[in-house]
């Protein structure tokens, strides 16, 4: 399975309207963005790390939940 951290998000110029898709994991690394018309884009990295870090913890809740419920698991017969 791939990171959650992997999924692109469109960073929208207010100068050009130009989009560009950076992914969580480079938003997370980089405070602004530098669009092609050259206007520089402040990006909110502590809002946007907090909602990151609360969603991964959600994912790893879920994964760790999903392994306690799988049938793979299940050590009993198949129900006939």
């Amino acid at each position: 399975m791939g990171s959650f951290l992997d999924i692109s998000l469109a960073i929208e110029c207010p100068k050009c309207g130009s989009k560009s898709k950076r992914s969580l994991r480079w938003i997370k690394a980089h405070d602004q963005y530098v669009c092609h018309c050259g206007h520089v884009i402040t990006l909110k990295t502590d809002e946007l790390g907090t909602k990151v870090k609360a969603a991964e913890k959600g994912l790893a809740d879920l994964q760790e939940l999903l392994k306690k419920v799988s049938p793979l698991n299940d050590p009993s017969p198949p129900k006939k």
